[in-house]
């Protein structure tokens, strides 16, 4: 669920980055429609497009996951969500997450791998990570 506080503004524009980025990504993937779109991330079509028009927050677990899909930097929306993402993880909590990185990691196709790896790198020497569009 989105954390309170979320202003209408701020729904409205990750709402339209969020339907860009779709917008880009259907170039790229002819067959891709919001239907599968939804289904993909099992959601109903209509629930997308309040995300795209920005009436509904996206969940902040939903955003990370759109951030990957369409390839934008959910922390950039919101910058304190790595604070409330990450902060006060135990080490078995971190565990837990390096184990489900280094999993998704494994299964991902070639362009997935080289991607999610340059962002990694690109945050762990203080750079930015240069994001396709």
């Amino acid at each position: 669920m989105a954390r309170p506080g979320i202003s209408d503004e701020q729904k409205l524009t990750e709402g339209r980055l969020v339907q860009s980025r779709f917008e880009d990504l259907q170039r790229e993937e002819p067959d891709l429609t919001v239907d599968s779109f939804a289904h993909e991330i099992g959601v109903s079509q209509g629930l997308i497009s309040q995300y795209f028009t920005g009436r509904t927050a996206i969940p902040d677990k939903r955003l990370m996951w759109l951030g990957g899909r369409l390839r934008f930097d959910p922390f950039e929306l919101r910058p304190n969500l790595r604070e409330y993402m990450f902060s006060g993880l135990t080490k078995s909590g971190r565990n837990k997450a390096v184990s489900e990185i280094l999993k998704y990691l494994l299964e991902c196709d070639d362009g997935e791998f080289s991607r999610v790896t340059a962002i990694i790198f690109a945050y762990l020497s203080g750079g930015q990570p240069v994001h396709k569009r």
